[in-house]
């Protein structure tokens, strides 16, 4: 069995969460012990038949069967894989306004790595002239326009679901209703998870913590890709810029 839908991204928009919902839904497979696959960018060459084994051997029937991976709404060599590989499939894409989630990205990897103030390792590096590393790493992530003009080039609209995080924090049964019926899954079932915390143990990473100099300055680098995504879903941002 190969999947019937992707959750390409983006990174920090409770892909993780989602992914547990599928494995509460009996008409979900996805793989158990995987919340991000990433097998169409960095392990393709291992040919489409391990990746089927690998992530799919456990497949008993259900109706729908999908993975996660993060780094495939980013990547045009992923996609065209994609495109090439599971002619199709449907695309599940969850955006969040890009300056929150730029610093939520960078307060995470804070956290897990454990940077000291002498370490002087900031989310202010992203605008530094010789460290573009570093708004590849916390902030291009997040420009979900592009990515989703990426998409577009190789995928019928049809086939692509663009979710709001905002509305998985305004409800999230609704949410989840809207993301199963476009896979094709029975949309009136409840995980029994679904009201739990989406990152109960992410303290510190609450955007209100960023600087309001800094969120200002993240606003204005991304404004640009904002205006794509209004104009490509119809949906006023706005309030993101």
């Amino acid at each position: 069995m190969l999947p019937t839908f992707l959750h390409i991204g983006a990174p920090k928009c409770a892909s993780t969460w989602l992914w547990r919902m599928c494995l509460e839904h009996p008409e979900v497979y996805a793989p158990p012990e995987a919340d991000n696959v990433n097998f169409f960018l960095s392990t393709y060459h291992r040919g489409m038949q391990w990746y089927e084994e690998n992530y799919f051997g456990a497949y008993a029937g259900e109706p729908v069967a999908g993975e996660f991976s993060n780094s495939y709404a980013l990547s045009d060599l992923a996609l065209e894989r994609i495109a090439a590989d599971l002619p199709g499939v449907r695309l599940t894409l969850t955006v969040r306004e890009p300056a929150e989630r730029a610093y939520i990205n960078w307060a995470y990897e804070k956290r897990k790595r454990g940077w000291t103030p002498e370490q002087k390792v900031d989310i202010a590096l992203a605008f530094h002239p010789n460290r573009w590393q570093f708004f590849r790493r916390w902030v291009e992530p997040g420009l979900c326009g592009a990515a989703l003009r990426r998409v577009y080039r190789l995928f019928p609209p049809a086939c692509v679901k663009v979710l709001f995080h905002e509305d998985l924090e305004a409800d999230a049964s609704a949410f989840l209703s809207e993301f199963f019926a476009f896979i094709g899954a029975d949309s009136a079932f409840r995980p029994p998870s679904r009201d739990e915390r989406i990152n109960p143990d992410r303290e510190g990473e609450d955007v209100r913590h960023c600087p309001q100099d800094l969120r200002r300055e993240l606003r204005r680098a991304v404004r640009d890709d904002v205006l794509l995504l209004q104009e490509l879903t119809g949906r006023d941002l706005g309030h993101w810029l």
